[in-house]
């Protein structure tokens, strides 16, 4: 059901329109949570094998550091500034392989829940328990600036490089936040040409 972006009321219609035995919401969300887990090491081995590719054709004597051209584009779970979840990508330019992704959620619903509950056992017990799933504070317009700021930060450390070119749209608010990230104007922004062309068809 995830891979067409329904959840458990997707699931739970579909499986009494089929006469299928139903899972209960709180069995949902277990089996929810595992495939989560293993979606997420997957991509994260996906993108480290994606950057040592380039780490082990680019590496020189000189340094362990690989300097790496990447496109940073973002998206949104709704149009327009709206949306309370949102991810930012960094792609690499010689090889079109994603290097590094930052989701970002500004809603949680068990914080959501907790408001409205009575300050009593079960709100502690709750309370104790809960991991946060919110990682931003804002409006969704920032998501990219953020996202940004937090997979440049990182590169060195968990990808041994840095990313010194920058491609991304005209009026990309998030490459003033990283362009100072390894030194005074070490990164360098490039015109990405898919936005050109998006921008100008779009105008004819």
């Amino acid at each position: 059901m995830r891979q067409i972006g329904k959840g458990f009321a997707g699931a739970f219609k579909l499986c009494s329109t089929l006469n299928l035995p139903r899972l209960t919401k709180t069995a949902y969300k277990n089996q929810d949570a595992k495939l989560l887990k293993v979606v997420q090491e997957v991509a994260e081995e996906s993108m480290i094998k994606a950057a040592t590719e380039i780490v082990d054709k680019k590496q020189n004597l000189s340094s362990d550091i690989v300097k790496c051209d990447i496109s940073v584009d973002s998206t949104w779970q709704r149009r327009g500034y709206t949306s309370m979840n949102g991810c930012v990508a960094a792609i690499s330019v010689d090889t079109g392989k994603v290097l590094d992704i930052e989701v970002m959620s500004s809603y949680c619903p068990t914080c959501k829940r907790l408001q409205t509950m009575p300050r009593n056992f079960e709100y502690e017990s709750s309370k104790a328990d809960h991991i946060c799933q919110c990682n931003f504070t804002g409006s969704s317009s920032k998501m990219e600036v953020v996202g940004a700021s937090r997979i440049f930060l990182r590169s060195e450390k968990n990808r041994r490089m840095h990313y010194t070119q920058y491609y991304g749209d005209g009026d990309s608010k998030a490459f003033m936040s990283v362009k100072d990230t390894f030194g005074l104007n070490s990164v360098t922004k490039f015109e990405c040409i898919g936005h050109v062309q998006k921008r100008v068809g779009s105008r004819l």
